[in-house]
């Protein structure tokens, strides 16, 4: 089998996500380090990464410039995204379903596998992974406990019953990664033909847009079809991990971080700096980014506390000293200030 990512390269276009780049060449040396790092740690478990993009020579110069080495290959990208849609390059994802169902397929079916380029192969491929390829069962990462209270199920309800036409149940997928043989992407390519224009005539009515959203809905399309994926983040084969405050709860790191392929979407630069170093261990990867997340940790507190100390201060200029001891918060700024210059 084989691993892939997009790089879907348009200037001016919304294709930096979830960062700030200086300007879209640091977009693409940042893109294109992930990638590098991504294709080295999936090398610790054998398998190989191709990048799949739109501008071949662009990505092989640039990854020669810093000093890495990628398999790319340039696809077409027919699909119709107007100008200025949010999440603007991940809907050529759709164009990689495309391409993976014309891959041949002989009697041991090969398996394709799309995952974000802000991955890493964090820890060994668990066992259930290997044998759902043996098996030529797809896979998908469903993240309906994550999208649900971040956005309300009424919401995505009607976002995937805008797109599909049916009633539904509500179930959302990640689109760090999907899995499968030929012929189940060109199921669900069938599926998404069907459906596309839905989608793009209900754009602005659409709370959440992207690959995420056609592909939830094709899959529910599919599912009533009697398709069956099977859930890879369920399997340790998969997590999410935002670094950063959040709409939702989050499982703790500690249980995240335990998954094969770990997605990390808030910590782009950091992915893209481990390009600069040589090829790290899975254990390499746990200390340096533990050391990461404790220091983002800081900086947020550091935050919190001058917001703290700001307020304070704002407070204090308003609020007489008598009213504070009527109110009992004298004792209560004494104790803050005194905490405060610890």
């Amino acid at each position: 089998m084989t691993f892939y990512c997009l790089l879907h390269l348009q200037e001016n276009e919304h294709s930096a996500v979830n960062f700030k780049a200086l300007d879209f060449d640091d977009q693409i040396k940042t893109y294109v380090r992930c990638a590098v790092n991504l294709s080295r740690s999936l090398a610790l478990e054998d398998q190989q990464l191709v990048v799949l993009t739109n501008r071949q020579d662009t990505v092989r110069a640039v990854a020669e410039a810093v000093g890495g080495q990628l398999s790319v290959q340039e696809i077409a990208f027919i699909t119709k995204v107007p100008q200025g849609t949010r999440f603007y390059s991940a809907h050529f994802k759709l164009d990689c379903y495309r391409y993976f169902a014309t891959l041949p397929s002989p009697d041991s079916a090969p398996f394709a596998a799309l995952i974000d380029i802000d991955t890493i192969c964090a820890n060994p491929l668990p066992a259930s992974f290997m044998t759902n390829v043996r098996l030529g069962q797809p896979m998908a990462y469903d993240i309906s406990d994550q999208a649900l209270p971040a956005y309300g199920e009424a919401p995505i309800r009607t976002d995937l019953k805008r797109i599909h036409g049916m009633e539904s149940e509500g179930r959302w997928y990640g689109g760090e990664f999907i899995c499968a043989p030929p012929a189940f992407y060109g199921q669900l390519m069938e599926v998404i033909d069907r459906i596309y224009d839905n989608y793009i005539a209900h754009l602005d009515l659409l709370h959440h847009v992207g690959d995420e959203a056609v592909t939830s809905a094709a899959f529910e399309v599919l599912a009533r079809q009697g398709v069956a994926v099977a859930d890879a983040g369920t399997l340790g084969i998969v997590g999410r991990y935002w670094n950063c405050r959040l709409r939702h709860p989050q499982r703790s790191f500690d249980y995240l971080g335990k998954a094969a392929i770990l997605h990390l979407p808030h910590d782009k630069p950091f992915l893209a700096g481990l390009a600069r170093r040589p090829q790290l261990s899975h254990a390499d990867f746990a200390r340096l980014y533990d050391g990461y997340r404790r220091d983002a940790l800081v900086r947020r507190l550091g935050r919190m506390v001058t917001a703290v100390q700001n307020g304070f201060r704002a407070f204090r200029t308003h609020v007489s000293n008598p009213l504070l001891d009527r109110l009992g918060l004298q004792r209560l700024k004494t104790r803050l200030r005194r905490w405060l210059a610890a």
